[in-house]
C-alpha cells in the first residue's frame, strides 16, 4: 500500500487576473505549493506542475514558453485552463514533438 507524501509538490501559477475560483480550489489542495507568476514577470521555472490561466498574450515573453516546452519534457505536467481568444496565444514553444514526446514518455 501507499500513503499519500507529506511533501508539497511546487505548483506555478501563471496568470494576469486570477480566478477567485480557481485559488480557492488550489488552496484547498494541501499535496501543492503555489507560486504564482504575473507575465511579464515570472519566477523561475522548476516547477512539478504549471498552470497558465487568465493570462494576456502581449505579455508573455518567448523565454517564458521555452522555459516550459523543457519542464514538460523533463516530465512537468502543464494545464492550459480555457480562456477567450485562447487560440491567439502562441504556444509553439511549448509543443513537443513526437519524438520528444516518446523521450520523455520512456525515460
Amino acid at each position: 500500500m501507499s500513503a499519500p507524501s507529506d511533501v508539497a509538490h511546487p505548483l506555478l501559477l501563471i496568470s494576469n487576473s486570477v480566478s477567485k475560483h480557481l485559488t480557492t480550489a488550489l488552496d484547498l489542495v494541501e499535496s501543492v505549493r503555489v507560486e504564482r507568476g504575473v507575465p511579464p514577470k515570472v519566477p523561475d521555472i522548476n516547477h512539478e506542475i504549471i498552470i497558465i490561466s487568465n493570462i494576456n498574450k502581449d505579455l508573455v515573453l518567448p523565454g517564458m514558453m521555452k522555459s516550459i516546452k523543457k519542464k514538460v519534457s523533463d516530465g512537468a505536467a502543464l494545464i492550459v485552463v480555457a480562456q477567450p481568444e485562447l487560440t491567439y496565444i502562441d504556444f509553439a514553444a511549448c509543443y513537443l514533438s513526437r519524438e520528444e514526446t516518446w523521450e520523455a514518455l520512456s525515460s
